[in-house]
């Protein structure tokens, strides 16, 4: 599993972007260019690095013996779960998403490729203002990074409290 997970590294964005164009351009869905696509690629080149970070979370807590403990303790499997393995891997938890956010919000290959200008992301948007003016373009830039540095913030306040309530 490992392995299949990691598999979205070895491959550039340009190979994705026009293999899912090829695999979707015709037949039954001909989904090509539109926001599902753009989905679905996204949901791979996140994939490794959410399961990365669970897995090491899952890891790092004994998440089976933990279980079974929950369980010989009278919890249900999915009682056991939400209460005692999800607190436990919640930061991991919130790394990965922050880091899958961080990694999308940066992608512009796959994206221009998939839907160019159909839906325009903040990628797409950024590039056209590119040539239009640059101090447009940059007020963008700094705004998008300053969205970016509230937005991890924000998550490292989350975690920290959700780490707090836990040693308590």
């Amino acid at each position: 599993m490992k392995g299949i997970v990691v598999l979205p590294y070895a491959v550039p964005g340009v190979v994705a972007a026009v293999g899912l164009i090829r695999a979707y351009s015709s037949g039954p869905l001909n989904i090509s260019g539109t926001a599902y696509i753009l989905l679905g690629a996204y949901f791979v080149v996140v994939l490794p690095y959410m399961y990365q970070g669970i897995r090491n979370s899952l890891l790092t807590v004994s998440a089976g013996p933990l279980l079974a403990a929950a369980e010989l303790l009278g919890a249900s499997r999915m009682r056991a779960f939400a209460s005692v393995i999800l607190p436990n891997i919640w930061p991991g938890v919130l790394v990965s998403a922050l880091l899958s956010f961080s990694v999308l919000f940066g992608e512009f290959v796959m994206t221009n490729m998939l839907v160019g200008g159909q839906i325009q992301t903040i990628q797409v948007y950024l590039y056209r203002r590119m040539g239009e003016s640059g101090h447009l373009a940059s007020a963008i830039a700094i705004t998008y990074f300053a969205f970016i540095l509230i937005l991890s913030a924000l998550l490292m306040k989350l975690g920290q409290k959700v780490n707090g309530g836990m040693k308590r």
